[in-house]
């Protein structure tokens, strides 16, 4: 016969037990290898898979044969909202350096009204720059990119982005500064 399992001497740590009110919880950083490449491949897969369907159509009578709607065209080439975001994954980019991301910010209110601009998401600057991940300022500049390509700023955003210099963007794994 064996011997029936003994119990651990410890309870189970508990989450709340791990932590203390005001401690920082670390927060893991992706990395993405290879991004120009898996970016193409997946492109070519996602317009190989999106030809629109027909649109539904009433059956047709018995003995009869229904003609298909002509299928709409297909977009060619990426849009700039797209072109954007690529360039944001490049090299593991997260977001410009906080002094060059409020510019990019000041950049894409010119011009607008405030009623327009509550809804464009604010940079990570200051003291939210150390005390936020790298995801999530990333995702915070996506929405700036989605925000500019629907508010007419996507070309403002396109000219500021790709005139940066590699070493004005602040990169997965870089240390805070």
């Amino acid at each position: 016969m064996t011997d029936p399992k003994k119990p651990d001497s410890k309870p189970p740590q508990r989450f709340a037990d791990t932590y203390y009110p005001g401690d920082p919880i670390p927060v893991p950083d992706t990395l993405e290898k290879d991004t120009d490449t898996t970016w193409a491949m997946f492109q070519e897969v996602a317009d190989k898979e999106s030809h629109r369907y027909a649109d539904t159509a009433p059956m047709a009578k018995p003995g009869e044969i229904s003609p298909l709607p002509p299928a709409a065209p297909r977009s060619a080439g990426a849009s700039l909202q797209d072109k954007l975001l690529a360039e944001l994954k490049k090299q593991n980019r997260v977001c410009p350096k906080p002094e060059l991301w409020e510019k990019f910010f000041e950049e894409l209110v010119q011009g607008k009204r405030h009623v327009e601009i509550k809804a464009l998401p604010t940079p990570m600057t200051g003291a939210a720059w150390n005390a936020t991940s790298s995801l999530a300022k990333r995702m915070t500049i996506k929405d700036q990119i989605a925000w500019a390509a629907s508010n007419g700023r996507a070309d403002a955003a396109y000219k500021f982005l790709t005139h940066l210099a590699e070493s004005d963007w602040f990169h997965i794994g870089d240390p805070t500064p």
